[in-house]
């Protein structure tokens, strides 16, 4: 009786640190595909600024993305219409949530 109830107990045992183990899994999966959303959004940006030519100060002006979609742009630009068309760029990017605007002009 004591070797069926110690068998049970090894049983239960063994599939709970398996259902531990697959939580542990389903988190680093979805912390694997929120960095990737955040960089594709960041990229998708980017390549944006690097193309307009009334902004193009790429090494200017920089980005980020949290994982909830909110992007923050910060760095230098030499006008007001430019920092504000950054924003507008980066409002109008697919997967942006919010946006806050912390460009400085020169």
């Amino acid at each position: 009786m004591k070797n069926k109830f110690g068998f049970e107990l090894l049983l239960i045992g063994a599939i709970l640190i398996g259902e531990v183990s697959h939580a542990d899994q389903d988190k680093n999966n979805h912390q694997s595909m929120t960095f990737i959303k955040e960089s594709a959004i960041t990229t998708k940006i980017k390549a944006k600024l690097a193309k307009d030519q009334q902004i193009n100060t790429l090494a200017n002006i920089h980005v980020a993305t949290d994982a909830h979609g909110v992007v923050v742009l910060s760095g230098y630009a030499k006008t007001r219409e430019q920092a504000d068309r950054a924003v507008v760029m980066a409002i109008n990017t697919e997967g942006v949530a919010d946006v806050q605007n912390h460009i400085k002009l020169k």
